[in-house]
């Protein structure tokens, strides 16, 4: 026997493999049983042994309804579904939609497919397919927002996904997405992206048969404001030098949440620090001058002021306190996880309430307000990151993120 006729050979025929039968969520259904022949080059028939199969029913998701699609269509095939042990269901697969259960209800299903030999036909044979199917409502994308600025971040909520791994959100736009899945909702935090190809994002999440597109306006970044402060005491000068700037933002990208599964915001509004006392000093983006030199640095947050030295500083949000610590930029500071990566971080304190591992509530007093050197006068720096990229605070601050 020539090696073209021997089973070997098989990969070198197009038509050596069955057709396969699939889910309206696009996963391949394997079947229970197939007898398959594929012509040789020699005009005779072969039967396929590498014809994958399996002995016992798998289960299938289905998204909103039971269809099934051919890669190539049958010429004879018949479908009889079980539920609870009693047929409710005998006929072509093509009428399968019709066909309605309440979601979580798992029906056992057998289709059996035939492909008749014809002269002009390279394959023919039978195949059997027995497998338990189980049917979830659709999947539903939404956006929060269709304009992106520089420091925001987009929240694209995913409904009804049992399986993150087959979740797919992609863009023509290089994005940093972080997923994170919560009682079948998996919400998608996306950051501005860092290099952008056009002034609108295309976004398009695809769950099985549910697919949405997405168009969303880049802005641009808006004019750095200023704020010129006195070089009054040595401590100003150090905490606002390169040096202190760049160990800044490396411990605002070295410090995320480790478990992003429990979410301290289902629905509820960020707390303003402007409606309970405090005043606004500079703002994220502000170029910060000392005054009579040419230092300059970018304020990574926003700066709040108070009269009184010592106030106490309320949790914007409930959430776990992940790190508190000191450092030259931040001086005293308080990090504390929300959910979903985003972590707000409350430095210039003069003291701390909570420690490390704690979970505060809404409006809880986690520090006491102090002086930071770049204002003009007692108060609190609140920075906001995902994931450790620095974002706007104000995208979050008196902000509901959630339906």
């Amino acid at each position: 026997m020539s090696f073209l006729s021997s089973p070997y050979s098989e990969a070198l025929y197009r038509k050596a493999t069955p057709p396969i039968l699939s889910t309206n969520s696009g996963e391949p259904i394997i079947p229970s049983s197939a007898v398959w022949y594929y012509k040789l080059y020699n005009g005779s028939y072969q039967q396929s042994l590498n014809a994958q199969t399996v002995s016992t029913p798998i289960r299938y998701e289905f998204a909103g309804a039971l269809e099934i699609q051919f890669e190539e269509e049958p010429d004879y095939c018949l479908v009889r579904i079980v539920e609870n042990g009693s047929l409710i269901y005998e006929g072509t697969y093509q009428d399968l939609s019709s066909i309605t259960v309440d979601p979580g209800v798992i029906l056992r299903v057998n289709v059996r497919a035939i492909w008749n030999e014809q002269d002009d036909f390279i394959c023919h044979g039978e195949l059997s397919y027995d497998f338990d199917a189980e049917i979830r409502d659709r999947s539903d994308f939404t956006l929060n927002q269709n304009e992106l600025a520089p420091g925001e971040f987009l929240l694209l909520t995913c409904t009804n996904v049992s399986t993150l791994e087959k979740l797919s959100v992609t863009s023509p736009t290089p994005l940093e997405i972080h997923t994170y899945p919560q009682n079948g909702t998996v919400y998608c935090v996306i950051p501005y992206p860092e290099s952008k190809k056009s002034e609108t994002l295309t976004l398009t999440a695809t769950y099985g048969a549910s697919t949405r597109k997405f168009n969303v306006t880049l802005k641009e970044a808006s004019p750095a404001d200023t704020y010129e402060i006195q070089a009054s005491a040595i401590d100003i000068l150090l905490a606002i030098s390169p040096d202190a700037q760049s160990e800044l933002l490396k411990q605002l990208t070295k410090t995320t949440a480790k478990d992003t599964s429990t979410l301290y915001f289902p629905g509820n509004a960020f707390l303003n620090p402007l409606d309970l006392g405090y005043r606004a000093a500079y703002s994220y983006g502000t170029e910060i001058t000392v005054k009579g030199t040419n230092t300059v640095v970018r304020s990574y947050g926003n700066e709040y002021l108070t009269d009184a030295y010592g106030s106490a500083v309320p949790a914007l949000m409930s959430g776990e306190v992940i790190a508190i610590g000191n450092c030259n930029a931040l001086g005293n500071y308080v990090v504390i996880h929300h959910g979903l990566g985003i972590i707000t971080w409350y430095a210039h304190l003069s003291d701390f309430n909570v420690m490390q591992g704690d979970i505060v509530a809404k409006g809880e007093s986690i520090g006491k307000s102090g002086n930071g050197g770049l204002s003009d006068g007692n108060g609190v720096l609140i920075l906001c990151t995902v994931n450790g990229t620095p974002i706007d605070p104000d995208y979050s601050i008196g902000k509901q993120l959630l339906p």
